[in-house]
C-alpha cells in the first residue's frame, strides 16, 4: 500500500481506510480495557502503539526476509514459512505478554 500512495498507481479513499483503522483500533482498546478493569493487563499499556509494535515486527521481518534467511539458514520457503509460524510467532506473542501482563 505504501508503494500504491507512493506512486498514485491506485486511488484509495483515505477517510476510509482510515476510519477502519480507527475502528480496528477501538476494538482492540476495548479488550485491553476490559482486560485492565478485570486486572489481567497492565494499567500503563499503550494501546495505540500496539499495532505498529506487532504488526511492525511481522512486517520488518518479512521485509528483511534475504537478512533473515541468511541468518537463519531459512534456505526454502517452506522453512522460512515455517519460521515465521512458529519461532515469529511465539516472539510475537511474548512481546504481547511482556506488553500487557502484570
Amino acid at each position: 500500500m505504501q508503494f500504491e500512495l507512493a506512486s498514485n498507481k491506485r486511488k484509495l479513499d483515505m477517510k476510509q481506510f482510515l476510519d477502519v483503522k480507527k475502528q480496528n483500533l477501538a476494538c482492540l482498546e476495548q479488550i485491553v480495557r476490559e482486560g485492565q478493569e478485570q486486572g489481567l493487563f497492565r494499567k500503563d499499556v499503550n494501546i495505540t502503539l500496539l499495532p505498529s509494535t506487532l504488526i511492525g515486527t511481522y512486517f520488518h521481518f518479512q521485509a528483511n526476509r534475504p537478512l533473515y534467511e541468511d541468518l537463519l539458514d531459512l534456505n526454502t520457503d517452506a522453512r522460512f514459512e515455517t519460521y515465521v509460524t512458529t519461532e515469529l510467532a511465539a516472539h510475537i506473542k511474548q512481546t504481547i505478554n511482556a506488553l500487557l501482563l502484570p
